[in-house]
């Protein structure tokens, strides 16, 4: 009694070649492809730094505006709108 035939044998090949020309094809087209699917995005993630205390400071931009994002491990996240000061308006 065969358990695994010719016929499964050459169907899990091909199916194996076939996924390996997709990542193969994606590697080669990497950046292409980020642009296309973060082109539609509203929200980027700029940085994203470690604080003390378990925290992380995440510096997002949502639609064309930035934005501080500090999250504690345990409690709420707090947001603030950042504003970009002109020359006229940088505190001395």
């Amino acid at each position: 009694m065969q358990i695994v035939g010719m016929e499964q044998w050459t169907t899990a090949a091909a199916f194996l070649a076939a996924l390996g020309a997709v990542w193969l094809l994606v590697q080669v087209n990497r950046r292409a492809l980020a642009g296309r699917v973060a082109k539609g995005r509203r929200m980027q993630v700029q940085e994203v730094h470690s604080l003390p205390g378990d925290a992380r400071a995440v510096l997002m931009r949502i639609d064309g505006h930035d934005h501080l994002v500090i999250c504690p491990r345990r409690g709420s996240p707090v947001v603030t709108a950042l504003t970009v000061l002109d020359n006229a308006q940088a505190p001395a």
